[in-house]
This record gives C-alpha cells, structure tokens and sequence, in this order.
C-alpha cells in the first residue's frame, strides 16, 4: 500500500511511504512520521489475507491519510476513544458512544482528529472471505456495501470495544500473534455482523429493564473482586435470572459473563500499566484465587501473560 499524508494546514509537506507486503504470512513494520503537525507513528502486521495497521500520534491539526492498492480492499477503521486508554483511577468500559467505520474500496480517505491519538485499521482482502473459514462470506461482504453513500457505521457495544482494544494492545513480538490475531480478525467481524442484523429489537427493551442493567453493570465494575451470578445479580436489580441475561446481551451485545470477564482483564490490564502491585495482587483484586488460573486467563484473553505486559510497556 502506498500511503500519502497531508496535513490540512502545511500543505507543501508531503510524506510518502511505500510499505511492501512481505511473502510471509506474517510481517510486522513500523514506521515514523514527524513534522510541524506533529508525530505520527503506524504500525503494520500482515496476516494471511487481512493486513492490520493501527496509528498512534500526537497532533496539532487534523491530519488526512490517503491510501492506495491496487486490489479491492474491506476496510474497517476505527478511531479509538480517549476513555479506551488506560490511565490511572479511570473507570473502564465506559459507555460505548462511538462508531466504527466500513468501506469498500481501493482507494482510502481518512482523517486523524487531535482529539484522538490512536486509530485501527483493518484491511480485508476477497480472497479472506473466500477462504478463511468466515462462513457467510456474502453476507459479511455485504457490510461493507454503500448504504447509501460510504463509509458504513455501525454502533459500538462493550463485545466490539473489547476485542478492538485487545488487537490494539496485542504485542507484535509475541511468536505467535499472528494467530491470536486472526481469530480476533474473524471475530470483530462476527460481532459487527451481529450489530449489522440483531436478532433482536432492543427497542422492545423497557426504561426499568435498562435501569436495571445499567445498575447490574455497575455493580459488576464497582468491586471485581466479588464474584456474582446471574440469580444474584437478578435479585439486586429486581428482575429475574433469565430477562437479565437476555436483555443484557441484546443491550450491550455480550452475554453477562463473558462481560464480567472482559472488565476483570481491562481492570488487570489497568493496575499492571498503573501500579506496583504483584501478579498475585492484581489476580486477587479481579476476582481470582488462584493466581496460575489468572494467569492462564490473562494469556489467552491477550496472547501473552500479564509479566510480559510490564515488559512491554
């Protein structure tokens, strides 16, 4: 892909980077970009099929990105919220109120905002759709398609956010990345087409039904260490086991323990970044008693276990 930045306010700087796919299935370049408008650094690993660049910056003025291939390509870029970066004593998993975007095309426009300072992209090639083991390719392809006028949004739920802020901070020098992050590839992609075609109308949800997940949802992320089920949070909330776990994942888009799961790994990422405390303390804060099982989970949530997180950071 060739990509050619131009910042709105200097228009005589002009900076071209030619990044060459490599014939291996996995290839992991980054490159950095400086000047008056500030410092942008991209990042691009290729998978088979599917190329994920993600940029990190700081700017003073709104930059545009303009990227060229030759091939058709299925874009999904998003631009990452500033309460998705963990910072010390902030809440996680804020209310989602963002957009992810899709196109298809081969020529891509996007624009980098001083309000942000990191933006995803994934680019998928047909051949991925074809034969990656996707299922419903067609279908899957068709979120893609103008409607009426490019770029598609979809609305982001707490299951998107997630597995967006995991590709994010998956570490490239992980041996086997490429394969965590396919998997996170594919399903990204499921969870839009799950918020492209509900099964459900959410609208059929009520104002006291909403009350009490928000008010279920708060409960979980005020104490991670309490270990709840669905009957006790029912209880807590005045409703039942059954409406709780149904409303919840047609509401937020992720069934209630894989929810509270998610917050435990966000909230472990957030004291492993922030503090001094042990594995074995962060474990125990999050709701694990056992420090190995924590671990185990870490890794497989991330690809990689929380002592290499310290490492990288």
């Amino acid at each position: 892909m060739n990509l050619t930045i131009h910042p709105a306010a200097a228009k005589l700087l002009d900076y071209r980077v030619e990044l060459i796919t490599s014939p291996q299935p996995f290839y992991h370049t980054a490159t950095q970009l400086t000047g008056s408008f500030g410092r942008i650094v991209l990042t691009k690993i290729d998978l088979r099929n599917c190329t994920i660049w993600t940029a990190e910056y700081t700017i003073t003025e709104e930059i545009t990105l303009h990227g060229f291939v030759n091939e058709l390509l299925f874009q999904i870029y998003f631009p990452v919220p500033v309460h998705m970066e963990f910072t010390a004593g902030q809440e996680i998993l804020e209310e989602p109120k963002e957009y992810i975007h899709l196109s298809a095309t081969n020529t891509h426009t996007v624009s980098l905002s001083p309000l942000h300072s990191r933006m995803l992209f994934i680019h998928y090639t047909k051949a991925y759709f074809n034969g990656n083991g996707t299922g419903r390719h067609e279908n899957l392809m068709e979120m893609f398609t103008p409607h009426p006028a490019p770029p598609n949004s979809l609305k982001v739920n707490d299951a998107i956010q997630s597995v967006t802020r995991q590709i994010i901070n998956a570490s490239p020098a992980n041996r086997i990345i490429h394969l965590y992050l396919e998997a996170k590839a594919k399903e990204l992609l499921s969870l839009l087409y799950q918020v492209a075609n509900p099964e459900t109308d959410i609208a059929s949800i009520s104002e006291k039904e909403i009350a009490a997940l928000q008010l279920v949802k708060k409960i979980i992320m005020e104490d991670l260490s309490k270990s709840y089920n669905a009957y006790e949070l029912s209880r807590m909330a005045g409703t039942n086991a059954y409406t709780l776990k149904t409303n919840f994942k047609n509401w937020f888009g992720i069934p209630l323990h894989h929810f509270l799961h998610n917050c435990r790994m966000e909230k472990a990422t957030q004291l492993l970044l922030t503090t001094a405390l042990s594995v074995k303390e962060i474990a125990f804060t999050v709701g694990y008693k056992n420090v190995s099982n924590f671990s185990e989970s870490f890794k497989n949530y991330y690809g990689y276990p929380p002592s290499k997180l310290r490492e990288l950071d």
